[in-house]
């Protein structure tokens, strides 16, 4: 097992990483492993701390692993709210997030099958990054973004459902 040490020296930067450029979670393998590094990061007590609103925490809201989707939700919760600077920088998440819905990825899983996939971007999100049998999760997880708690006033952007109102 890890230590609050090992942990520091062997994972602290990989995650800082994948959180910085969640792209690299389109592979499934890396995601696996980013799975298990916060679980180790959970199971020794080691306190990760994120100071910055790294795109990579929004993508997770959705992750299909219910630790994983809680860790993430409370680390966006405790950076507070995403103002118009910090949405800009992570607006290719939000933009991949909402796609699920607009493109009802749930009803058509295959399109992310066809879909062209260009590397170093996110464009769809794929299969492995949120629960496909579970709408209601998903939901969940794009929740907290709707509360007064998250969002500053950030401007209406066009990719946005009509059915979604940011406060």
């Amino acid at each position: 097992g890890y230590t609050s040490s090992d942990l520091e020296r062997d994972l602290s930067i990989p995650l800082l990483e994948i959180l910085k450029y969640p792209y690299l979670l389109l592979n499934e393998r890396l995601n696996d492993l980013c799975v298990e590094a916060l679980f180790e990061v959970e199971k020794i007590n080691y306190s990760y701390e994120v100071t910055g609103k790294y795109p990579g925490i929004y993508l997770l809201v959705v992750h299909p692993n219910e630790h994983i989707r809680r860790w993430a939700i409370r680390t966006a919760t405790n950076l507070g709210e995403v103002d118009r600077d910090d949405y800009y920088d992570i607006q290719d998440v939000f933009t991949c997030l909402f796609k699920v819905i607009e493109l009802g990825l749930y009803e058509n899983p295959d399109i992310y099958n066809s879909a062209e996939i260009e590397e170093g971007k996110l464009i769809l999100l794929p299969p492995h990054l949120y629960d496909t049998s579970d709408y209601k999760s998903y939901w969940l997880g794009e929740q907290p973004f709707y509360r007064r708690s998250l969002f500053a006033r950030i401007p209406r952007v066009s990719h946005f459902p009509e059915s979604v109102v940011l406060i």
